[in-house]
């Protein structure tokens, strides 16, 4: 088979200028409460566990430029990085930093034994360590399916469950023809790109929010440790 060759249009300065301007709308920005609720997420910084600080900025960067499915899928990301960091560091068990010994080697047990469990597991572990609840588990198992799952999976039939939309359709053999229909947007490839954007939109914002207070959480169990 022959090397196919992918061509791009040309760009000009004056092309990137306008997208840079059309990313940045500083108007919006200053003006939505959402905006400012995000520019304060991004300006918390965790401590024990910090290694979530340059996630989450980048989902608040995603967020303020109107990039909603990085959002969501970067944010799926964090939600497992959060928990599994949790168990990590909880089953530490307050371990610090130690002179005599190699740093890669302090939790390397703990990385070893959690590091690649899925998330149904983490999220089983921190509910038996403590870090989270009954309730919050249960609300993590619905997060998993309802965000993770789906868009890991790149699955539209199951991201866009009942999302519909009106058509109209014109007939190209009789133009006074016109018929009026309802369409699954999750089974129609041509309409599944703005059905994503649209359900990301509505969605991304308030999926950060619920990780980003989870995150809180957990650090601050993690610190009874450290106390």
């Amino acid at each position: 088979m022959e090397e196919e060759t992918i061509t791009l249009p040309a760009v000009t300065k004056d092309e990137v200028k306008k997208t840079i301007v059309e990313l940045v709308d500083t108007n919006r920005i200053l003006n939505d409460d959402k905006c400012l609720a995000i520019i304060a997420i991004k300006k918390k910084n965790f401590d024990l566990m910090d290694s979530l600080n340059p996630i989450i900025h980048q989902v608040c960067d995603c967020l303020l430029v109107d990039a909603n499915i990085a959002a969501i899928t970067l944010t799926n990301f964090l939600i497992e990085r959060v928990l599994k960091l949790g168990v990590i560091m909880r089953e530490g068990n307050g371990k610090s930093y130690n002179f005599n010994e190699s740093l890669d080697q302090v939790f390397k047990n703990e990385i070893d034994n959690y590091d690649d469990k899925n998330m149904e597991q983490t999220i089983n572990k921190s509910k038996s360590l403590g870090l989270i609840t009954k309730e919050e588990a249960k609300e993590l198992k619905g997060i998993k399916e309802k965000y993770r799952n789906p868009f890991s999976h790149a699955s539209h039939k199951e991201i866009l469950v009942g999302a519909t939309t009106t058509i109209t359709k014109l007939s190209s053999s009789n133009p006074n023809e016109i018929k009026v229909e309802t369409v699954d947007i999750s089974t129609f490839p041509l309409l599944q790109g703005f059905g994503l954007s649209e359900y990301c939109k509505k969605h991304a914002f308030n999926y950060l929010v619920e990780t980003f207070v989870y995150a809180c959480k957990i650090e601050e169990r993690l610190k009874r440790l450290y106390q």
